[in-house]
């Protein structure tokens, strides 16, 4: 099971991280986004079950389906309530990924896809239609980007089909950055063309991966891009074109999707061959560590003991013995353990 007491680790200078050794005050609670954004009932729904039964696939799968299939709850709701679940399992993303022991941040993602594409195939046939969820999200795609990007994931779960359209249109560099919280935005529309892909979304990832700036949001286009079996050129045009020091791990979460693509064989010629036509001193050193294997698990963000805080850019995080912090301006989340 995954614990949330993780170690709060610095991954770029407009990142703030803080350790306190004291629970969170009720006060954080109160101003958290669940409890204004999230009806207490709702909330009582899924904090009456024990969190460690929603690693239980059958009790998580048939409580979401339960759910969705029950006309009491609106569209609205559903979708609260999905997000809700989310956290539960540490996937309801709001700015912090929690990074397991022995991990790079790919590999980490495609954990998480394999857990997604199992409670999918669980909602076959359930009685609630992707077309109201898709409303929900085109209503609080400019006002509330959390529940927009939940909205589609949970579309994209319920009908791949129905709900490519609505990926595709969000794997856009003007409509990511024109968010009230791009990185928020651009890590469920990644997540959902994860699961959900066709020639159009493919060349949208491509396009990110040279549209986007942000180390976490290139991170999670290159995931959600080999998620898949796509051809591997890309991985080594962005990493030619990729001049900016402080996305070193975009850089290394791109060749741990090439490795997990390629025979080793091949993985280290590839590295081989960019070390040859890089000009750059920080990228020539960077592709001699992860050729060395002198970069444990190939990510430097990860630990062999503990869980890793990844956080996005611009993100504030506060670790309290009872839980976390996180926020982004105005917004507020707080992560129980």
């Amino acid at each position: 099971m995954r614990s949330f007491f993780a170690t709060a680790v610095l991954t770029a200078v407009s990142v703030v991280c803080f350790a306190q050794n004291r629970p969170a005050s009720p006060l954080v609670y109160e101003k958290s986004y669940s409890h204004t954004k999230i009806s207490k009932s709702l909330r009582d729904l899924v904090n009456q079950n024990e969190k460690q039964v929603y690693f239980r696939d059958e009790f998580f799968n048939s409580m979401l389906r339960k759910t969705l299939e029950d006309p009491q709850y609106t569209s609205d709701e559903k979708v609260r309530i999905f997000y809700l679940m989310l956290q539960k399992l540490g996937y309801g993303f709001a700015g912090v990924e929690y990074v397991p022991p022995r991990q790079s941040y790919f590999a980490h993602h495609l954990g998480k896809i394999y857990v997604l594409e199992k409670t999918s195939r669980s909602l076959s046939g359930v009685k609630f239609g992707v077309s109201d969820v898709l409303r929900v999200m085109k209503k609080e795609l400019d006002q509330d980007p959390l529940m927009a990007g939940n909205a589609l994931l949970l579309a994209t779960m319920l009908g791949r089909d129905s709900a490519a359209t609505a990926i595709n249109t969000l794997l856009d560099t003007a409509v990511i950055s024109s968010s009230k919280m791009p990185g928020i935005l651009n890590h469920y529309a990644c997540l959902s063309a994860s699961l959900s892909q066709n020639d159009t979304t493919v060349k949208r990832l491509e396009r990110l991966l040279t549209g986007l700036k942000k180390e976490e949001m290139i991170e999670d286009a290159l995931c959600a891009l080999y998620s898949k079996n796509n051809p591997v050129t890309p991985i080594q045009k962005y990493v030619i074109s990729e001049n900016n020091p402080a996305n070193d791990l975009a850089i290394q979460t791109a060749l741990n999707a090439l490795s997990f693509r390629v025979p080793d064989a091949s993985y280290r010629h590839s590295i081989k061959t960019l070390l040859a036509t890089t000009r750059m001193r920080w990228k020539e050193e960077l592709l001699r560590k992860l050729l060395n294997n002198d970069i444990p698990f190939n990510y430097s963000l990860t630990n062999a003991d503990t869980l890793v805080t990844k956080s996005w850019d611009g993100v504030v995080v506060s670790t309290y013995l009872n839980g976390t912090l996180i926020s982004i301006g105005e917004f507020m989340e707080f992560d129980p353990n």
